[in-house]
C-alpha cells in the first residue's frame, strides 16, 4: 500500500469531516422541515412531503459515513470507495436533472452545482484511493 504525505491527508479529512457535518446537519433540517420546504423546491404540495424527508434521511445516513471516514480514511477503505462511486453517480443524476429534466431555471442551476460539487468530492476521493493503493488487510 502506497503512503501519501500526511498533509494531504490531514486536508482530505478535513475536507470529508466537514462535508459529513455538513450533510449531517442538512438531513436533519430536511428531515424536520420539510413541510416548509416543499413550495421553495416546487415539489408540488402534498399533504405529507415523505420524499423530502427521505432525501433528508439519505444526506443524514452520507454524513455519518463521511464523519467516520473522515477520522480514519484506511481503516473505512470500502466505505471510501462506495461513497467515491455513489458521488460519481450522484454527479451524473443531478447534471441530467439540471440540463434536461428541470423547467424552472432556478432549480436547474441548484441541481448543475449539485453535480459540480458531487463530482468535486468524487474526484477527491478517488485522487486518495488512487495515491493509498489497494485495500489494506482487515485488522
Amino acid at each position: 500500500m502506497r503512503v501519501i504525505s500526511n498533509m494531504w491527508k490531514r486536508l482530505f479529512q478535513a475536507v470529508i469531516g466537514l462535508t459529513g457535518i455538513i450533510e449531517t446537519l442538512l438531513g436533519l433540517l430536511i428531515i424536520f422541515f420539510a413541510a416548509y420546504l416543499q413550495p421553495y423546491i416546487d415539489t408540488g404540495i402534498l399533504p405529507e412531503p415523505l420524499y423530502l424527508r427521505i432525501l433528508g434521511v439519505m444526506d443524514f445516513y452520507i454524513g455519518i459515513a463521511y464523519i467516520y471516514i473522515s477520522f480514519k480514511p484506511d481503516k473505512y477503505y470500502i466505505l471510501n470507495k462506495g461513497t467515491c462511486y455513489l458521488r460519481l453517480g450522484l454527479s451524473g443524476i443531478f447534471l441530467i436533472e439540471g440540463v434536461w429534466l428541470l423547467e424552472a431555471k432556478g432549480l436547474r442551476l441548484i441541481y448543475q452545482s449539485l453535480a459540480v460539487f458531487d463530482f468535486f468530492l468524487f474526484s477527491i476521493q478517488a485522487a486518495y484511493i488512487q495515491k493509498t493503493g489497494e485495500t489494506p488487510p482487515v485488522k
